[in-house]
């Protein structure tokens, strides 16, 4: 393995540097010929060509010290993402390319792949090691409904459909690391000029020996007014056109506005989450300043090869106090009709659409516990192998939004939400994840998630109503839903 600044095999090859003549090394060389490479294809082509540098680096680098030098560099576009425990995590700096669908039309999802499909065709790749989500990777998220009338500026800088595949990214797995530099030529660089800048951006990112701590920022924070009544109303006459049959189960939410006296730190926020949510899917999507940042414990959908893996999650009861206490109450939810039937109801759509996009699948009998910090859910894993014709965003498409998050039946549930949900959800509870070059990739529920814009945080949750919810049950679920992030920002 060798870092950007080690000399691994000398060359008689130069490139200028500040006025002075350098020595190339071993990596220099060949980034300098992936350059040349990509030039000889935009002129070819026409057009420019995306170029994908990757290489192992000599030591492991913190991901939230990368995240927070990003953060102060105020880039437009960082994004953190975490699997649970940290088994593998990237850091995204900057955009090499991006891929926005602005307009709101349901075909989205669509739209996004045939992009990456045309970025993928075209791209050049050199890395010494074959590195799952090394290389390029296209990041980002999509809004929970683009129909939805009246969106607020709340959400100004997170598009429908948003994606860009970072210029930098930062990987790390079982405790190594891997830098790639993404650049989209043009085709009129200097290859001896970008190779000498992209090795220098490469070191300074790598930075000194040693983290840098994130700042440690006491939370002074003011909850913005809250009416719980409004909200319970809305419930009630949720629970009203349920009775009526207009709807089988709809998801309302609702937010929460903080106010800091001092800016918030992303990455301490980051830090807080992995401390307490380690089991859950930590990430952050920074726009131009604002950041969605939480800890998601619903995966929707995750491609490897041939396998695709989508996590049923749905129904909930509070952690007990005491041991006793806490396998009491996931014994209460495990027979409670209630959350039993809205589980059902997830289960049942997912299987019925991976079921047109896998030729098999395995599906758990019966929903178990899944515990985390805060909150205890009913959890059913299903397993597909897709067929050959499938996709990752294809299926994320037609999964989006599961009955968690929409209802049931879909296009009923999403009219209800329209109608009685004050809220513009914007990014909350839709899907936020990643896809690499090889089609493989994973999405998750943007939940148990706030949006950060300066001293202001907005938090969101959710409930799922069906016929005989209570509204003030309800509203203390989505109260439990927030703690995550609330425990985060005190713990900052």
């Amino acid at each position: 393995m060798c870092n950007f600044s080690r000399i691994v095999k000398k060359s008689k090859l130069n490139y200028p540097s500040e006025g002075n003549k350098t020595t190339m090394d071993f990596q220099s060389i060949r980034l300098l010929r992936l350059i040349s490479r990509g030039l000889d294809q935009c002129h070819e082509l026409r057009e420019p060509v995306l170029i994908s540098y990757s290489l192992p680096l000599e030591k492991y680098i913190d991901p939230v010290t990368f995240f927070l030098r990003a953060e102060a560099m105020n880039s437009e576009k960082v994004t953190y993402w975490s699997e649970p425990n940290q088994s593998s995590v990237f850091v995204g700096i900057g955009a090499a390319l991006s891929t926005v669908v602005q307009d709101a039309h349901s075909q989205r999802f669509i739209e996004t792949e045939e992009k990456w499909r045309n970025i993928v065709n075209h791209c050049l790749q050199d890395a010494l090691e074959d590195v799952l989500r090394a290389g390029p990777v296209l990041m980002g998220g999509f809004s929970f409904d683009p129909l939805k009338p009246n969106m607020s500026k709340r959400w100004r800088r997170f598009a429908h459909a948003d994606f860009h595949v970072p210029q930098w990214l930062l990987t790390t797995r079982d405790g190594r690391a891997w830098l790639t530099a993404n650049f989209l030529l043009q085709g009129n660089e200097e290859p001896e000029v970008l190779t000498s800048a992209i090795i220098e951006r490469g070191e300074q990112l790598i930075g000194p020996e040693g983290e840098v701590d994130t700042p440690f920022l006491a939370a002074s924070m003011v909850r913005g007014k809250a009416d719980p009544q409004a909200w319970m109303n809305i419930v009630k006459l949720a629970t009203e056109r349920i009775r009526h049959g207009e709807v089988g189960k709809v998801v309302l939410a609702r937010d929460l506005v903080l106010h800091n006296t001092r800016e918030v730190s992303v990455a301490a926020v980051i830090r807080a989450l992995h401390r307490e949510q380690a089991d859950s899917y930590i990430f952050s999507f920074g726009r131009q300043g604002d950041y969605l940042v939480g800890a998601s414990p619903e995966r929707i959908i995750k491609r490897k090869g041939e396998a695709y893996y989508s996590t049923c999650l749905a129904g909930s009861i509070p952690r007990g106090k005491t041991l006793e206490e806490d396998e009491e109450l996931g014994q209460q939810l495990l027979q409670d009709e209630k959350n039993l039937m809205e589980h059902n109801f997830v289960v049942q759509l997912n299987r019925s659409i991976l079921g047109k996009h896998c030729e098999t699948i395995a599906v758990a009998e019966k929903p178990v516990l899944m515990r985390l910090r805060n909150i205890q859910h009913l959890y059913t894993p299903i397993v597909g192998k897709g067929k050959t014709e499938s996709s990752l965003l294809a299926v994320l498409g037609d999964l989006h939004p599961t009955p968690a998050l929409g209802g049931f039946p879909k296009a009923a549930a999403l009219e209800q939400i329209r109608c009685l949900e004050p809220l513009d959800r914007g990014w909350y509870g839709g899907p936020v994840g990643w896809i690499d070059s090889r089609g493989d990739g994973e999405f998750v529920v943007a939940i148990r998630c706030g949006l950060v814009q300066g001293k202001t945080v907005s938090l969101f949750a959710g409930g799922g109503i069906v016929e005989g919810s209570d509204p003030q049950s309800e509203y203390e679920e989505t109260a439990i839903k927030m703690q995550p992030m609330l425990s985060a920002l005190e713990g900052m």
